[in-house]
């Protein structure tokens, strides 16, 4: 008795013919895993964490996209996960954008101030005076070289005294000063 014995009158397939391919059947994406993807792109996700969560190989993955995306106007050619994420992460980032902005628009002070911080260029904390050390040096120098002038030209006195620099040191002496020592 062969092989053919066993099997009812016309459903008997040589080996060659039934085998087919060997191993699992492919797994193809339906359009509820399609969300998932752009839903896990928006939320920015990398190919590995989105694989993990539908159960595929990256490579698998990467297939899918093309037969998933492969007449999408939104995503550009060639389909990859690079395309597909960068789409729906712009999309997530508008998002974002938009309810951080109605957030702050309904009173939420925590967030208007990090809007104001990052969007105006706000800050806590004004920025430090300028170092005046420098300034207050020259103004020294100056009164000092005056000061040794002062006899020959008085008026020049006058003039660094009426000045807006401020130092700890009187500018000149004056006639009384003199007329003291």
């Amino acid at each position: 008795m062969g092989s053919r014995d066993n099997f009812p009158e016309g459903e008997y397939k040589p080996m060659k013919e039934s085998m087919g391919k060997i191993g699992r059947p492919p797994k193809i994406l339906s359009q509820q895993d399609k969300a998932t993807i752009e839903d896990m792109c928006m939320k920015q996700c990398t190919c590995a964490e989105i694989c993990a969560e539908l159960g595929i190989d990256p490579k698998t993955f990467q297939k899918n996209l093309r037969m998933l995306y492969g007449n999408d106007p939104k995503i550009r050619k060639p389909v990859t996960y690079s395309t597909v994420f960068e789409a729906y992460r712009q999309k997530g980032l508008t998002q974002l954008r938009q309810s951080m902005y109605d957030s702050a628009m309904k009173g939420n002070t925590t967030m208007l101030i990090f809007l104001a911080k990052n969007w105006l260029g706000m800050a806590d904390n004004p920025a430090p005076a300028p170092d005046n050390r420098e300034t207050e040096e020259f103004a020294k120098a100056m009164k000092a070289s005056v000061k040794a002038f002062s006899i020959d030209f008085p008026s020049t006195c006058q003039l660094v005294e009426d000045s807006n620099i401020q130092t700890h040191e009187p500018a000149c002496e004056t006639e009384t000063n003199r007329e003291g020592e």
